[in-house]
């Protein structure tokens, strides 16, 4: 019988990620540096131009779950964003290889859809407060 680390649960925090991680390692900082600037980039509407300018960058170095997962949520928030900058019929109908590429390899690392999921959203997005009586707080945003 496995455990309930094996499912990636928590005895104190349950299917929220207990310490989640904060950024990616220095290799994918162009990543980092995006999803930390993302709701100035939404509200300028331009993200689309910034993606311009990245790198393709492999997975080759992000091994563990937690790795893997923080990847996910970034690229998923960055190609949401990408596609829905300009808002209702400004959408876009495809994604540059920068983002795609790398969201497609790593959620068919995790076994999961290529979108923004609830446990990106909510789950491995919460910042557990350090008092009793403080609520978490999200991660990233849109806004």
């Amino acid at each position: 019988m496995n455990n309930i680390e094996s499912y990636c649960l928590s005895y104190k925090t349950g299917a929220i990620v207990e310490n989640p991680m904060k950024s990616l390692p220095l290799k994918w900082k162009a990543w980092n540096t995006i999803i930390d600037r993302l709701p100035e980039l939404s509200r300028n509407r331009s993200l689309r131009k910034e993606i311009e300018l990245l790198p393709l960058l492999d997975l080759d170095g992000l091994d563990n779950h937690k790795e893997l997962r923080l990847a996910h949520k970034i690229l998923a928030f960055i190609c949401s964003v990408y596609v829905w900058q300009d808002g209702e019929g400004g959408e876009t109908e495809s994604l540059p290889v920068q983002i795609a590429e790398p969201l497609l390899q790593v959620s068919d690392r995790l076994g999961i859809q290529p979108i923004l999921t609830n446990e990106d959203l909510v789950l491995s997005n919460c910042i557990p407060s350090t008092l009793p009586t403080e609520e978490q707080t999200l991660r990233y945003s849109f806004i």
